[in-house]
């Protein structure tokens, strides 16, 4: 069932996001190509310094940053909205009437979530690499020749460090996810404006964490002189914020959920 549930969510969120990503990454190559004119410095130095109509390049440009921007609001507008409709509206009296857990129902959309942001972060990066890789061509694989025989000649405790920088982006991402799902979840305790407290739950819950983690992360970079060892604690943060974020989520919709 929890597989039923993650692939309908998914199939939510991707026909929204999949032309956003497809989009991106054409206009990317595009401009990569144009980029790799031998024309280009040129021509890029007369737009900059040109008025009136809008060049091609231009446009171009600018219609990749708007799809960009795009993808990234849209991303966190369909992250909000299908646990938003999905659990806390007229839909959740479908979804709370299925043969599957409250806590599997929250992974459910967590589980999407993450899935449809990573994707996105991705393909952000990625056009960013196919700009570089057409416009700058054979300095940019040298550059990623560099860097992968620095990961080869690289100790141990950097390359712990590396897969520790990694898990804790991720975690970061979780974190988040789940802070927001957190903030809806207590929004939904009011019987007014479920909004407008959802939106006050969230800040509220942005300076608690701030109180609390400004101390430990001052102390960190104070005593901790070890980058691995900071960013261990770091992750540890993470994962018990996750963990206090998801109780909340499950104690409201299990016991207090007022769906509209």
């Amino acid at each position: 069932m929890f597989a039923k549930l993650l692939k309908y969510d998914l199939k939510s969120m991707l026909k929204v996001m999949l032309p956003l990503w497809i989009t991106v990454i054409i206009l990317g190559g595009f401009l990569g190509l144009a980029l790799s004119s031998e024309h280009f410095d040129g021509m890029f130095v007369s737009m900059l310094f040109s008025s009136g109509a809008i060049y091609p390049m231009e446009f171009l440009i600018l219609v990749l940053f708007g799809v960009f921007v795009a993808m990234f609001v849209m991303n966190i507008i369909i992250v909000i909205r299908r646990f938003w409709d999905g659990l806390l509206k007229d839909e959740g009296y479908l979804m709370f009437t299925l043969p599957v857990s409250v806590r599997k129902l929250i992974f459910s959309k967590f589980v999407s979530a993450l899935i449809v942001t990573l994707l996105s972060m991705i393909a952000g990066y990625g056009v960013i690499a196919m700009i570089l890789l057409f416009s700058v061509q054979g300095h940019v694989m040298d550059l990623f020749y560099e860097v992968g025989e620095a990961f080869s000649f690289a100790g141990g405790e950097e390359r712990v460090f590396m897969i520790l920088m990694i898990v804790n982006i991720a975690l970061a991402v979780m974190t988040m996810i789940y802070r927001v799902y957190a903030a809806m979840a207590l929004g939904h305790l009011s019987n007014n404006n479920k909004f407008l407290f959802s939106f006050l739950a969230f800040i509220g819950l942005n300076i608690v964490i701030s109180v609390i983690s400004t101390p430990i992360m001052a102390f960190v970079l104070t005593k901790v002189t070890n980058a691995s060892v900071a960013t261990l604690i770091s992750i540890v943060q993470d994962l018990i914020m996750i963990v206090i974020f998801h109780t909340i989520v499950e104690i409201v919709l299990s016991t207090r959920l007022n769906l509209e």
